[in-house]
């Protein structure tokens, strides 16, 4: 064979040298990044190779070495996923060979036009066995190609989505591994993914070699900036192939995989990659310094003329297309000297002169202008040139894309951040941890919260969570009782409900707001927002570590909420914890508040969660779990469905099972409250008892009841959270107590402040009210309420016979609301203006008491409300409330007292009533042990009543404490002491009151049976 002839496989392998997007080498450490081809040469294996009975390879397919290789295109189809063991058997056998495999996921099947659902394709089962099959592939890093040609069958965003799944998939399995597109075939191909946001996800674009590649190639450097070039399919026969392949790396295309039909030949295509080594170079053909002339002067097309640049010193080379069939062949050199020309047996190695050169006169004063005339022997196949180059070689000049250093896109943070999160869970099967959850609930119209802290053992397996709840305190004293309490307006799945599992996935918009420095660490600042197609259920923002893609915190705010729910906030935290040696990081802390409508009123509630004590793929998981099932302590599983109750029970033959103990969110609360008080003087009240019964979802309505009935005072509450479907709630309560109270006057007599028992009489009130109410976004809510009330009046003992009783009167008022919480603050603000039916004289008979005018008036209200959580169960209280209004007369104007429009302690009954006013409460709360909660408060009030006192400015302060602790038979007692300590006024010098107070839940009636499989 002549020696020309042997150059029948001649092919180019370059090598560019810089890294587009990054501006760092392309030979990176390892670690540093993903592995690229670098200007590879392929081998395409049949389709059907991996589900072959036996899959074998040529004996020539072999790589010359590690640092040579050759890569082999090796198509998966759907069936060979489920055979995780062909996967282990192939790569060892293309391992064994130094040979590198593209592995090209096929489409299960024509894909159709849904998304995300496609009909007859499980997403996450393609997804799981694409997991198992990468996990069983040896080799590393992993190349894989995300199906085919896509775009051929599939819609444009069903395969951006399928991308963006698979790429974090492949991550996770091998954080190092390349992961490329399918080949697209046009400039629209390209613009499509570029528009979807796939960028992040891929490290690779690959081109279909069947089409017009090199069109395509511009577009997608414009369009996907930070990727790199492959050709698949290139090549209808080996020659085709080989130019097509100089072609593309001329264009800083890093691999090209020929059509299966092209007929490479492995051992040629090995003996060119053990010359063209890694580190050689191809000159793009626009900046080509080398001419080829065949016979007669005619100049072969640029793309027929390739310079290699090699690292070996004087190694220079050129590749020859198309040259002339007769007839020599001139190269016209530009550069360093060139004395002599060898044609090269790219198998062997073996060289033979192929021509001399000598110098043009030109460029005389311009090395770069000088010019070598080389004259080659006639060939009529691609041939190898290696020049000789007088005084060495010359640097390597190369042509490459560089790009300067660029701040990271959105996208990428994202995909980075969502790369990072499945390999870690992808290496965590399971987890415990010591988890503190803090409840803080307030409703709306009381001055207090009531706080519920549960100590659990929290343990995690990928698929549920439990919480095993070891201690629980209420208002900070230790439950000792054997269940824990149902209280009333709180809604139980929502106590329990904490979103541990918020993902930022393919469902949310993202915008980067800049950079911050968080906790020592550089982090970005993204904000997302829920797809319009997706519909995510939250927005918000959140922080990742700079250096690591990892999540230091999320501030969310859950969108679209369902009723009773108004609004849902939190802030998740997130560290890094070592565990055996290794980081992980985990949530290791949350807080939250969470409003929702109990007839028809705001609860709010504050949560606040700690996780401690982390261990880390345990290997007795299954036996803790156990354990935490048999404690019988309250044990919470959350799955898919929602929370439920479990606990462990032996059976008739001695084993244990796990049952439903009852479900979490029945919404139905029993209470017993029971109490009695002493006065200053030492006179006990009469002992109080009642019952009341709430339920969150009556008769499956999904509407709310309560009813409360001491004695002769019964108080009914009805309220549908939903009002036809709509965000709107109404509210309907009727209150009857047929029982009188004391209605006293204290006013000014002369230069002395004192009852006027002449004028104190009986009174009754009888309600009917409607509140509707609409959320305005997260944290805004407007009311409008309706309260009919029916007065009547009796003479007391004292009552002056002269002195005349109001009429019984009708009252209908309309008050507005303004109702704002957030991050733990609550604003109200209402106005009510209101009418009295048939008001006509009353009072002394000179008519001093009575003005016509006073039928109707107006009363507004502003309450600032706050309290501040501090270590352990600590906590301390501010409210600020005003009052004002305008007509007010002894019967409409606000009343101070425990029961009265504004509270000051000890001043309960005082009779001291203000037509502008305002209270400021202080509250502080500390632990006695682990047995009882200490509350210490005190209140002043400052308020004017010119009628009765004067045009002066009057006060009154009060104080009191209280113990609260778990008493016997599930009971929770109270007991307060509170004192009247200042008065501007003589009168009510305060008054001391003990009260003591006994509640009791119930989870059913007495006569009820015991439900089956409650397990109470």
């Amino acid at each position: 064979m002549c020696p020309a002839a042997r150059l029948l496989s001649a092919a180019v392998l370059a090598v560019v040298a810089s890294s587009l997007g990054s501006g760092l080498p392309l030979a990176a450490a390892p670690g540093a990044g993903p592995r690229l081809p670098a200007n590879g040469l392929g081998l395409t294996l049949p389709g059907d190779w991996l589900t072959a009975a036996e899959p074998a390879l040529p004996q020539d397919w072999r790589s010359p070495s590690a640092e040579a290789p050759l890569y082999v295109r090796v198509t998966v189809p759907v069936e060979a996923m489920a055979l995780p063991e062909r996967a282990t058997a192939a790569g060892a056998l293309l391992r064994e060979r130094a040979l590198e495999a593209i592995l090209v996921l096929e489409a299960p099947r024509a894909v159709g036009e849904g998304l995300p659902a496609v009909p007859d394709f499980d997403v996450e089962a393609w997804l799981r066995s694409l997991d198992r099959f990468l996990s069983a592939w040896p080799e590393r890093p992993l190349r894989v190609e995300i199906l085919g040609r896509p775009l051929e069958r599939a819609r444009p965003q069903l395969y951006a989505y399928l991308l963006k799944r698979a790429s974090v998939v492949v991550r996770a399995v091998d954080p190092l591994a390349v992961v490329a597109t399918g080949a697209l075939s046009s400039v629209a191909d390209v613009a499509a993914l570029a528009e979807l946001d796939v960028a992040p996800d891929v490290d690779a674009v690959t081109l279909d070699g069947a089409a017009d590649w090199r069109l395509v190639l511009p577009a997608g450097r414009r369009l996907l900036p930070a990727q790199r070039f492959w050709v698949d399919g290139a090549g209808a026969g080996e020659e085709m192939y080989l130019h097509e392949a100089g072609r593309a790396f001329s264009r800083a295309v890093g691999l090209i995989l020929p059509a299966p039909e092209a007929g490479v030949s492995g051992a040629d295509l090995a003996a060119w990659r053990r010359i063209l080594s890694p580190q050689a170079a191809v000159v793009p053909v626009d900046f080509v310094r080398i001419e080829a002339h065949g016979e007669g002067g005619a100049a072969l097309p640029p793309d027929d003329v390739l310079e290699l640049d090699a690292a070996e010193a004087g190694g220079r080379y050129a590749i020859l297309f198309g040259a002339a069939a007769e007839g020599p062949v001139t190269l016209h050199v530009r550069g360093p000297r060139v004395g002599m020309a060898w044609l090269v047996d790219p198998r062997s190695g073996e060289e033979w002169p192929g021509g001399t050169a000598h110098w043009t006169g030109e460029g005389e004063g311009d090395l770069r202008g000088r010019v070598s005339q080389v004259t080659l022997q006639p060939t009529t196949v691609p041939a190898l040139v290696r020049l000789g180059l007088f005084g060495g070689s010359p640097a390597a000049t190369v042509e490459a894309e560089v790009r300067g250093q660029r701040g990271l896109s959105v996208e990428e943070i994202i995909a980075r951040h969502q790369q990072f999160q499945a390999r870690q869970d992808r290496g965590l099967r399971n987890l415990a941890a010591d988890a503190r959850i803090d409840y803080h609930f307030s409703l709306a119209n009381f001055n207090e919260t009531f706080d519920v802290t549960t100590l659990n053992r929290y343990l995690y397996d990928g698929a549920s969570s439990l919480d095993e709840e070891r201690e629980i305190y209420i208002n900070g004293a230790l439950w000792r009782g054997q269940k824990p309490p149902d209280l009333p307006f709180v809604l139980p799945e929502k106590v329990t409900e904490v979103p541990l599992d918020l993902r930022l996935d393919r469902r949310y918009l993202y915008m980067l707001e800049g950079e911050e420095e968080l906790d020592g660490r550089r982090a970005y600042v993204v904000r997302f927002e829920p797809s319009a197609a997706l519909g995510g259920a939250y927005r918000g923002r959140v922080w990742i570590d700079a250096a690591q893609f990892a999540k230091l915190r999320m501030e969310a705010v859950q969108l679209a909420v369902e009723l009773p729910v108004i609004s849902n906030k939190l802030q998740q935290t997130f560290s890094p914890v070592t565990v055996d040696g290794r980081e992980w990081w985990l949530m290791t802390g949350l807080e939250g508040q969470m409003v929702f409508s109990a007839l028809g009123r705001n609860v709010v509630l504050e949560r606040e969660l700690t996780y401690t004590g982390f261990e880390v793929n345990l290997d007795d998981y299954g036996s803790r779990r156990e354990e935490a099932l048999a404690s019988g302590n309250q044990v919470l599983e959350e799955t898919e469905s929602g929370y439920r109750r479990l606990d462990k029970v032996r059976g008739p033959d001695g084993s244990w099972t796990t049952r439903e103990r009852g479900p979490v969110g029945s919404g139905v609360s029993r209470l017993l409250v029971g109490g009695f008080s002493i006065d200053d003087e030492g006179s006990p009240s009469i002992p109080f008892a009642g019952v009341n019964y709430f339920n969150f979802n009556f008769r499956g309505t999904g509407t709310q009841l309560d009813v409360a009935w001491a004695g002769p005072l019964v108080n009914v509450f009805w309220s549908d959270p939903r009002l036809g479907g709509s965000k709107a709630i109404l509210a309907l309560e009727a209150r009857v107590n047929p029982l009188r109270s004391r209605n006293k006057r204290l006013a000014l007599v002369g230069d002395v402040d004192a009852e006027i028992r002449a004028e104190r009489l009986e009174e009754s009130d009888q309600t009917l009210l409607g509140i509707l109410g609409y959320p305005l976004g997260t944290f805004h809510k407007v009311e409008a309420q309706a309260d009919l009330d029916y007065f009547s009046f009796g003479r007391d003992d004292g009552t002056a016979s002269d002195f005349v009783l109001p009429p019984d009167t009708l009252q209908s008022a309309l008050t507005l609301r303004w109702v704002y919480n957030q991050a733990g603050w609550r604003l109200e603000w209402g106005v009510q203006g209101a009418t009295r039916g048939g008001w006509r004289f009353w009072g002394k008979p000179d008519g001093s008491d009575f003005d016509p005018g006073d039928r109707r008036f107006v009363r507004s209200s502003f309450i600032l409300n706050k309290t501040f959580y501090l270590r352990e169960f600590d906590k301390l209280g501010l409210r600020f409330s005003f009052f004002d209004g305008n007509s007010l007369d002894r019967f409409s104007r606000f009343g101070l007292g425990d029961f009265g429009a504004a509270s000051v302690h000890g001043y309960n009954g005082s009779g001291i009533r203000f037509d502008r006013g305002g209270v400021l409460d202080l509250g502080y709360s500390l632990n006695l042990g682990r047995q009882a909660r200490l509350d210490l408060f005190a209140s002043h009030g400052r308020f004017r009543n010119e009628e009765d006192f004067g045009p002066r400015l009057e006060h009154a302060t009060g104080a009191g404490a209280a113990v609260n602790f778990s008493g016997p038979f599930n009971t929770f007692i109270r007991v307060r002491l509170s004192s009247g300590v200042d008065s501007s006024l003589e009168a009510p010098s305060g008054s001391a009151d003990l009260r003591v107070t006994v509640f009791r839940t119930f989870d059913r009636w007495f006569w009820q049976k015991r439900q089956a499989g409650s397990g109470d």
